[in-house]
């Protein structure tokens, strides 16, 4: 039969076993809360990373659409000035299909 002080001595037990479990888990849980805020740090500069890459991604794709852009307008311009020389050289030779019905002779 368990008397008083047996009683007592395993509520001292279980008391220190309690407390060593409180102590440890606060342990454990600044050292989980540690690691946590580590592993949130570490996303975060990962993140921050990640943002500047496609930062540069959408910068050098910005560039390239710009000289693409560019090119094109040169080409569309080169188009342009070539059209309006094939149009006054039509002009030109139907001016002359048209005078060569004519004598030609010069005037004093």
């Amino acid at each position: 039969k368990p008397t008083q002080r047996d009683k007592k001595m395993f509520g001292m037990l279980v008391g220190t076993l309690r407390q060593a479990k409180k102590d440890w888990s606060q342990f454990s849980s600044s050292d989980s809360q540690k690691k946590r805020s580590e592993a949130e740090q570490r996303a975060q500069e990962r993140e921050e990373e990640e943002r500047k890459q496609l930062m540069k991604k959408q910068e050098v794709i910005w560039e390239a659409r710009k000289k693409k852009e560019a090119e094109l307008t040169k080409l569309r311009d080169k188009r342009q000035t070539l059209n309006r020389l094939y149009d006054e050289e039509r002009g030109y030779l139907r001016q002359i299909a048209t005078s060569e019905k004519y004598i030609r002779t010069k005037a004093e």
